[in-house]
């Protein structure tokens, strides 16, 4: 997307409904100057709308993949409050100069233990072995 089409509306219906936390003016502000105005050390690359957009969506669904369910019961340490765009912009380094993935132990894991079948097919074949055998 062209920074120059990019108006308060279009961001607060793309990036901005991924957390609609924080003030939405002084976000989009903020994210402006990330994509037009901010200096960029030798070695890394100029921020686009969306590769911010992509690394604010990583972002969220690696904290909800860690922290959701604690959160939800009520046991979420108080240092790992999800990051506002606005923080995610304004952290040193900014959020999406930072690479944000689930951790790959877990799938490992997940796939030596139930393959990469869907769950769906190992219950159905797990139910016609227990009928096969009157288990």
């Amino acid at each position: 997307m062209d920074i120059n089409d990019l108006t308060l509306e279009i961001f607060m219906g793309d990036i901005f409904a991924i957390n609609p936390e924080g003030n939405p003016t002084d976000t989009f502000a903020r994210l402006i100057f990330h994509i037009t105005e901010r200096t960029v050390p030798e070695g890394h690359e100029k921020p686009t709308y969306e590769l911010i957009k992509e690394r604010y969506h990583d972002y969220i669904k690696v904290w909800n993949y860690r922290w959701l369910k604690k959160e939800q019961a009520g046991f979420l340490p108080k240092d790992q409050v999800k990051k506002t765009l606005y923080e995610f912009l304004g952290d040193s380094p900014p959020g999406y100069e930072l690479i944000h993935q689930i951790p790959k132990g877990n799938q490992d894991r997940e796939e030596y233990l139930f393959g990469t079948e869907p769950r769906k097919e190992l219950y159905d074949k797990a139910d016609q072995f227990r009928k096969k055998y009157n288990i």
